[in-house]
């Protein structure tokens, strides 16, 4: 039983992450603890004009809709905490929505709610998605996630857990794998390189993974 369980580890350990997920969690880690410390992002107006996609089908399905291919965020844009090229991207917003300011001030009443709510980009409810979300950042707020021999062991970790989902679809049980929350991190980092993403799932078991945050059964 042990040796097949080591079996099972070591094969686990051979799927193939196209992305550096150790680099591009210390990345999104740096840019939770940013939104969480602006509790505005996470509800009321704020967060309909600073919305932004979470759900990797519902990503691709409405990428491939607007403009025919999956834009990866690694190369089509970066995080503001990066600051990377902020003075030419504020150029650039100026020119194409002058009437919209490029900062977002935080304390702003937003009375006319037409702007935000009736021009919907996606049908997937985001607004309801980013408030599930609203309390990840706490379990995952620890140090102890920067460190870079942590984060080798959760992508081990999250190598094993996308192992189990392969086994259980290939078998067809059809049982609920649910994520620790560091594996989870890893899970949502992966994500936030759609073309990795569906590159690397679509290799393993065949299909995009949805990831069904509706399930609060961590642990």
């Amino acid at each position: 039983m042990v040796k097949q369980l080591d079996h099972e580890w070591v094969e686990a350990q051979k799927i193939v992450i196209s992305t550096n997920l150790i680099a591009a969690a210390k990345k999104h880690l740096q840019f939770l603890e940013v939104v969480h410390k602006n509790g505005n992002l996470y509800d009321g107006p704020v967060l309909e004009k600073a919305i932004f996609r979470l759900n990797p089908v519902r990503y691709m399905v409405d990428c491939i809709e607007l403009f025919g291919k999956i834009l990866d965020q690694g190369c089509v844009a970066v995080s503001s905490i990066d600051g990377t090229c902020r003075k030419q991207t504020e150029e650039i917003w100026k020119k194409k929505y002058p009437q919209e300011a490029y900062e977002l001030e935080f304390g702003f009443k937003n009375d006319d709610q037409t702007h935000s709510t009736n021009l919907q980009s996606t049908n997937y409810d985001l607004v309801a998605a980013v408030k599930r979300q609203s309390s990840f950042f706490h379990k995952v707020s620890s140090s102890i996630f920067m460190g870079d021999l942590y984060l080798e062991e959760v992508v081990k970790r999250y190598k094993g857990f996308l192992h189990l989902v392969r086994k259980n679809i290939e078998k067809m049980l059809g049982n609920p794998i649910v994520p620790t929350y560091d594996i989870d991190l890893i899970w949502h980092t992966h994500q936030l390189s759609p073309r990795s993403y569906c590159k690397d799932v679509m290799a393993l078991v065949g299909q995009v993974l949805h990831h069904d945050d509706n399930d609060t059964d961590h642990r």
